[in-house]
């Protein structure tokens, strides 16, 4: 998977997620990760300034955040509609509907 210009987490973050996504076997479009890459970057620009996530450093934003949600994937592969209550920052809701765009969130 390669990082598109408009996404702004750092070289490091995306190849985190890309061997992330690899390792727990899930299949992501290149647009489903640029929108994915699209919401973090602006939950990290965000996140101090209206205390969105606690995180140590950026790396946490992947593993704790992004990659625990996405690793929800198999288990609403055959959903047709899925309610998210509470999203928090988005997570998981917007990973998920982003990642499954003919599945219909309700966040």
């Amino acid at each position: 998977m390669s990082q598109t210009e408009s996404s702004k987490i750092s070289t490091a973050q995306h190849d985190l997620l890309c061997r992330g996504i690899e390792v727990l076997g899930l299949d992501i479009s290149a647009d489903s990760l640029n929108a994915i890459e699209m919401h973090l970057s602006l939950v990290q620009k965000w996140r101090s300034k209206m205390n969105l996530i606690s995180i140590a450093n950026e790396r946490d934003l992947i593993t704790h955040h992004a990659l625990d949600s996405l690793a929800l994937l198999p288990l609403i592969e055959k959903s047709q509609r899925v309610l998210d209550f509470g999203t928090g920052a988005g997570f998981p809701g917007m990973l998920l509907a982003a990642a499954k765009p003919g599945i219909s969130f309700s966040l």
